[in-house]
């Protein structure tokens, strides 16, 4: 079992490598807020990517492979559409 600090510090660790645009405070943009609120319900559709990276981080002591970190997402989004890449393609993005 992990102690709180060790815990604490492997979170660290996956935020710094793989989200270092939250080490940083965003700037204030008036109206953001709601979309922001929004927007964090909403990519809770990834947790099983966050506990596929803290679990891997937490048995090998380093980050998955990238390509490991992008086929978790691809999946999470097939699962919730199961046409998703071609609904994006058909609108242009």
């Amino acid at each position: 079992m992990l102690s709180k600090k060790e815990l604490t510090e492997i979170i660290r660790t996956i935020i710094k490598e793989v989200m270092p645009s939250l080490n940083k405070k965003p700037p204030k943009r008036p109206g953001t807020e709601p979309q922001l609120n929004q927007g964090v319900k909403i990519e809770q559709e990834h947790k099983s990517t966050y506990d596929l990276i803290k679990r891997y981080f937490i048995e090998n002591k380093t980050m998955p492979p990238e390509n490991t970190f992008y086929l978790s997402i691809a999946k999470d989004h097939i699962k919730e559409h199961p046409d998703y890449y071609s609904r994006l393609a058909k609108a242009g993005l």
